[in-house]
């Protein structure tokens, strides 16, 4: 599978995290048991209004070179081309805000509006980081989900062709994120700590590849 989780936007992916590719389509799967408030994934990002994610996106030649799609098959503009990025990868952050998030690993995961994971924002780092912490407990096979927004995500998306099916009314929807939005909130408070140890590991490492990396070129 033609997916790459070793990027420098991604500082930690949990052990028990695996991806499937079955017909176009790429699944996060648990493929050993995790517990509910466990942080899976902490990841680099862009938060902001469409205009200012696609401007972000554009400049960062990296992150754009990762997103899907990667190739602009249709000849089409620069801005069209980005548009398209965002409008496959980006998903709704803060629906009084009209914010959106945009990620590589974190955007990959599907949706679900009762899911099993969240999406926090990691306050007081010199970079945008995104912390992912499981909201349940979760067995070996499932579907690792994320929300999308209490209603973009639940609404049907011409660009992915697919409804979600759940029977949860808006209130329910709003309630359960609401809810699941707290518990991360409070599971990051816990960890925080934690965080900083793989912040530091993580930058350690980046500062010994690209070392290696200047060697090579200069060979």
């Amino acid at each position: 599978m033609n997916f790459n989780t070793f990027n420098k936007y991604l500082h930690f992916i949990h052990p028990n995290i695996s991806f499937t590719y079955d017909n176009n389509q790429i699944s996060t799967i648990a493929s050993e048991p995790i517990d509910k408030g466990v942080l899976i994934m902490l990841e680099e990002g862009i938060v902001g209004k469409t205009k200012e994610v696609i401007r972000k996106m554009s400049f960062n030649e990296d992150l754009n070179a990762l997103l899907y799609p990667r190739e602009n098959t249709d000849n089409k503009s620069d801005f069209e081309f980005n548009r398209q990025k965002y409008n496959y990868n980006a998903f709704e952050w803060n629906e009084k805000e009209k914010t959106f998030a945009l990620f590589y690993t974190i955007s990959r995961i599907n949706h679900r509006c009762n899911p099993n994971s969240f999406v926090v924002e990691v306050i007081n780092h010199r970079k945008p980081l995104f912390a992912l912490f499981t909201v349940k407990d979760i067995k070996q096979g499932d579907e690792i989900s994320i929300s999308y927004g209490e209603d973009i995500g639940h609404s049907n998306h011409t660009i992915f062709n697919w409804k979600c099916e759940c029977e949860l009314d808006k209130i329910q929807r709003l309630k359960t994120f609401t809810k699941n939005q707290k518990l991360a909130s409070d599971y990051l408070k816990f960890e925080y700590h934690y965080l900083d140890f793989l912040l530091n590991c993580y930058h350690d490492d980046e500062e010994v590849w690209e070392e290696e990396n200047d060697i090579q070129n200069s060979m």
